[in-house]
């Protein structure tokens, strides 16, 4: 019977040594402690994102361009199973 009751120490310290080791990797970054990130330079900031949008909209137009020129010919192609 001595036996059977052997195993819950064991248990019990493998238990709490895997709770240990789980909780070790636990870190805290900005999301959880509640503080922003500072724009060191708003306006800089603001001129680089309209810059960008800009940019995206050119490209849009330019890719809507050639959709409606028929010049682009799209080939649709079903991908090999290499199983």
């Amino acid at each position: 019977m001595s036996q059977r009751t052997n195993w819950w120490p064991v248990a019990i310290t493998l238990v709490l040594c895997i709770c240990c080791c789980v909780l070790s990797f636990y870190q805290t970054g900005n999301a959880q402690s509640g503080t922003r990130p500072t724009l060191a330079n708003a306006p800089e900031d603001r001129k680089e994102m309209i810059a960008n949008l800009v940019e995206i909209k050119n490209l849009l137009r330019e890719q809507n361009a050639l959709l409606r020129s028929g010049e682009v010919k799209v080939v649709i192609v079903e991908p090999k199973n290499d199983k």
